[in-house]
């Protein structure tokens, strides 16, 4: 039985002995090291490609809070309520339209915000959690609720919203 266990110690010891040599042989490989090198860096980029996209998603972002002092205070002001995690295209390209049209507005960003929050968001400008969804823009005019568009399909839609309502001067 003891010759037994030695043989095992013995044969544990040449398999890790080949098994070593093997990654050394694997890891001596130039292309090998190359292509791990390569995976490291893409790896890198992508993550940083995406903090540079979540960051640009949340430029001119307003919390709840920032939006009920701003009613409180009975300004004027545009939301855009959406969800940057979605896959709608029309969120891609409503953001940009807003962008490029230099119309003023507030990112109000679904992934960031919790039940709670939305409820008290909807309750404030006096919108059903029932009838509501996204992407969405939202007008506050006086500190209320004006109008708003929810669950919008196209851009189109948007700029017949901004140019029936003049939002172009929104400040």
């Amino acid at each position: 039985m003891e010759k037994n266990i030695v043989d095992l110690n013995e044969e544990k010891k040449i398999n890790f002995k080949i098994v070593k040599e093997k990654l050394k042989k694997f890891f001596s490989n130039k292309k090998v090291i190359y292509t791990l090198l390569a995976l490291v860096v893409i790896a890198i980029t992508s993550f940083v490609i995406y903090r540079v996209v979540d960051t640009n998603n949340n430029k001119n972002t307003i919390s709840y809070n920032e939006i009920k002092k701003m009613v409180d205070k009975q300004e004027n002001f545009l939301i855009y309520y959406y969800n940057s995690k979605s896959k709608n295209k029309n969120n891609r390209d409503i953001k940009d339209y807003l962008d490029k049209s230099g119309i003023r507005y507030y990112n109000y960003n679904d992934v960031y915000v919790d039940r709670e929050e939305y409820n008290n968001f909807l309750k404030l400008i006096n919108i059903d959690t029932k009838s509501f969804g996204t992407p969405a823009i939202i007008y506050i005019k006086d500190g209320k609720m004006y109008s708003n568009l929810i669950n919008i399909d196209s851009k189109e839609i948007v700029e017949k919203f901004i140019d029936d309502y003049d939002l172009y001067t929104v400040k």
